[in-house]
């Protein structure tokens, strides 16, 4: 059984990127937060795929990613915990 997946866009990667700073996080902060290599961050956000074991890993950590991010600029934290 194959499962489908849509590969990880130049949009998305603009979004993801757009969001970080919206949180005023710098790079090296999320990445750590996110358990995550700097170099794959770099990664989503600019293009490349060679630090995922296959693209569909690296869209379903993007899209993960994106909506930690998302939730964590709607909700109102002074202490940054998320």
């Amino acid at each position: 059984m194959s499962t489908s997946w849509e590969p990880w866009s130049e949009e998305e990667a603009a979004v993801l990127q757009k969001l970080r700073l919206d949180a005023h996080l710098d790079s090296a902060r999320f990445a750590i937060e996110s358990a995550i290599s700097l170099a794959q961050l770099m990664q989503l956000e600019n293009g490349g795929d060679s630090l995922f074991y296959s693209p569909a890993i690296k869209a379903h950590l993007g899209r993960k990613l994106i909506k930690k991010l998302q939730m964590r600029n709607n909700v109102s934290d002074p202490h940054n915990r998320f």
